[in-house]
């Protein structure tokens, strides 16, 4: 989980009791792979991860912790923005749903409206435009599925 990241992150900065802008920018980065081992937060900021960064924020506010103006900047930009919903995440349908439901539904709506027209020897083009709807319906559906689960699994 990404949590136990973005701590092993701000321990690592803490060594010197000194946050620079470099290690600030580690400890808030959203840098991460699909489906891999992200870097810090990555793509998805839960409440957990939130929660961290708002305690590291209020402890550098109090002097607890120094840190550079640009780090403090970069902390405080993440800790007064707003975690987000895992189930918005999904129903969003992650960040490979922005991508796959239109590609998929467009390929199954060209795909569908293409044998709608050919089988259907004869048949109007209404028929053909008719089935190719569908083919675009289930198409950006198992687009947006795809997109969901990695919304679901991806941290």
């Amino acid at each position: 989980m990404s949590v136990d990241l973005v701590r092993a992150n701000i321990q690592a900065a803490l060594r010197d009791s000194y946050v620079d802008g470099q290690e600030a920018a580690r400890i808030v980065s959203r840098e991460d792979p699909v489906f891999g081992r992200p870097v810090s937060i990555g793509s998805f900021l839960s409440h957990a991860e939130h929660r961290i960064i708002v305690d590291l924020y209020d402890q550098v506010k109090s002097g607890r912790v120094r840190a550079a103006p640009e780090a403090a900047a970069i902390i405080r930009q993440v800790a007064e923005g707003k975690p987000e919903s895992r189930w918005r995440r999904i129903l969003k349908g992650g960040s490979i749903g922005k991508v796959l439901a239109p590609t998929l539904g467009g390929i199954g709506g060209l795909g569908w409206g293409y044998l709608g027209y050919a089988i259907i020897d004869g048949a109007t083009l209404g028929t053909g435009f008719i089935i190719g709807a569908f083919g675009f319906v289930a198409g950006a559906a198992a687009g947006w599925a795809l997109g969901a689960l990695q919304g679901a699994f991806d941290d």
